[in-house]
Order: C-alpha cells, then structure tokens, then sequence
C-alpha cells in the first residue's frame, strides 16, 4: 500500500512525466519492475477507492431514509414546525 516512502514518491513521479514524456518524447523508457510495482499500487488505492466509496453510499442511503421518514406526512411533528 502507499506509504509516503521515497519510493512512493519515486513511482508516483513516474507516472505522473509517464503520460507527457512517452508521447511527446522517443527515449521514455520504465522498467517491467516498475511497471509491476505501479500496477500494484494502482489496484491496491483502486481496491480502497470502492470500500470508501461504497461506505459512503451506504451512509448516505442510511441518511436518506432517515430523511424520508421525518418528513413523512405521518410524522406531523417535525413538519408543523
């Protein structure tokens, strides 16, 4: 996983000049060893992007039916207020 190494920080370099200097450059070169290593990395914050975001959704769905049901006609307290 990321952990704000110098090699992190290596590899997030790389990619980041990887998309300017291979098109616009002829001698960008990366390493099978890096590109395994990027390729890991990148699955991995995929992998914890979707459990985030998928939390999140739960939280919001939860936020919503509560929402719903306090402002439901049949709850005539909140809504006289």
């Amino acid at each position: 996983m990321l952990t704000g190494s110098a090699e992190d920080h290596r590899l997030f370099n790389l990619l980041t000049k990887s998309y300017s200097e291979s098109r616009y450059g002829s001698g960008f070169v990366v390493v099978e060893q890096d590109v395994q290593s990027l390729y890991q990395r990148i699955n991995q914050f995929m992998g914890l992007a979707k459990r985030m975001c998928r939390r999140k959704i739960e939280v919001l769905k939860h936020e919503a039916a509560v929402n719903l049901k306090v402002l439901t006609p049949n709850n005539s307290t909140l809504l006289s207020e």
